[in-house]
């Protein structure tokens, strides 16, 4: 269980995200919802430990396995995705045959691409593809969908459902815009608005307000 009590983060004096109290249980599937700017990716990165210079309380009962994929991130070295694949395998001290991922993810046909030279929504894919090698019981998705065709965004959020309600003891954080994702994935919404939590609600409650 994660337990977060007046937890505040500034940026170069500018507060970025305030939150009075916040309950993340075991086995959760949260949403985070919010304009661009409203401290969503802030606030996951504190959970994940990215962020140290916040004042508050965080507190962290359970021994997580963590993965994530930033809508941001990406893969700089000049080697193929297929060593890329092989590298997280040994950073995690795991043995993984990438054939059946890549298979799965349509990517065996641009295996020996470097990541800058597939397309964005192969990138995405990829990104999903190593947040689940190490098979995470605690995983925040930041915006998965995007770059992604209507085929693939589909196919995105099946996988995510299938993982999770395969695995019920895991942790998820889905920071999404995505109503599709949302109904079908999560069970909880935490909306963040001008930095602060404004509003935690039962996915069957938000879908009454107008």
């Amino acid at each position: 269980m994660i337990n977060l009590t007046n937890v505040q983060y500034s940026y170069k004096k500018r507060k970025v995200l305030d939150v009075k109290e916040l309950i993340i249980n075991d086995g959760e599937k949260i949403a985070i919802m919010g304009l661009n700017g409203s401290g969503k990716t802030t606030l996951v990165e504190l959970i994940l430990n990215l962020r140290s210079k916040y004042e508050g309380i965080f507190k962290c009962d359970t021994d997580y396995i963590y993965n994530a994929v930033f809508q941001e991130s990406s893969f700089h070295a000049d080697i193929s995705i297929k060593d890329i694949f092989y590298l997280y395998c040994k950073l995690y001290k795991i043995e993984r045959n990438h054939d059946e991922y890549f298979k799965n993810f349509q990517l065996l046909e641009v295996e020996n691409n470097q990541f800058k030279k597939i397309s964005g929504g192969q990138q995405q894919k990829f990104k999903f593809l190593i947040a689940l090698i190490n098979d995470p019981n605690f995983l925040v998705l930041d915006e998965i969908s995007t770059s992604l065709d209507y085929e693939w965004r589909v196919k995105i959020i099946d996988i995510i459902y299938e993982y999770v309600f395969q695995n019920k003891n895991i942790t998820l954080l889905l920071v999404s815009h995505n109503p599709e994702e949302i109904a079908k994935i999560c069970e909880r919404i935490l909306i963040l608005k001008k930095d602060k939590l404004f509003k935690t609600l039962n996915y069957l409650v938000t879908m009454k307000i107008k």
